[in-house]
């Protein structure tokens, strides 16, 4: 899983840049969705190790697209505390899972887990349906106000980053071998 959730984020790095965050969230979450359900189908445990592979790729997006999301809808004052945000509703998913999987054995068996889990993982899908468009230039809900205000503390207003296409580009940068 962890393999794969190393992989994944640097992949949907790429993708959440190309096809925004929204489509992004979608994607990762169909994905994980049929993964999960597919782990219930398992007959040798050399399949579950494939699928949680791929899980881990499919999961892989939750930061990237976390930060897709951020970037574009807040200012950058607020970026800090939006991702704390963010990170909570993780730890909290992570705090209440146990609970649901000891209740849903107590009903059915493992496979039963992870068709339970599969379909409860569609739910986001119409958060991001109806409520994540890419940006706010995109959404009815936010006026006019609101967006001048998100525009104007962007950080690439802020700090005069220029969106760069490639892989080279980051490769050459010595702040991504320094975060690295």
């Amino acid at each position: 899983f962890f393999v794969g959730y190393g992989f994944g984020q640097f992949i949907w790095g790429f993708l959440v840049d190309a096809i925004g965050p929204r489509r992004a969230a979608f994607v990762s979450v169909l994905l994980w969705s049929f993964i999960t359900g597919a782990c219930g189908f398992a007959t040798r445990v050399i399949h579950l190790y494939g699928a949680r592979l791929a899980l881990g790729l499919s999961e892989g997006g939750f930061w990237p697209i976390a930060n897709g999301y951020i970037a574009r809808w807040f200012p950058v004052r607020e970026h800090a505390r939006m991702h704390s945000l963010w990170l909570s509703g993780w730890q909290l998913g992570q705090a209440t899972t146990p609970i649901l999987v000891t209740s849903l054995l107590a009903v059915t068996d493992w496979r039963g887990v992870f068709f339970v889990l599969a379909v409860l993982s569609l739910s986001p899908l119409l958060l991001i349906t109806f409520f994540a468009p890419d940006d706010p230039g995109r959404s009815r809900r936010a006026n006019e106000a609101e967006r001048a205000l998100i525009a104007a503390g962007r950080a690439e207003h802020i700090l005069g980053i220029a969106q760069r296409a490639g892989l080279g580009p980051i490769l050459r940068d010595a702040r991504f071998w320094l975060v690295t």
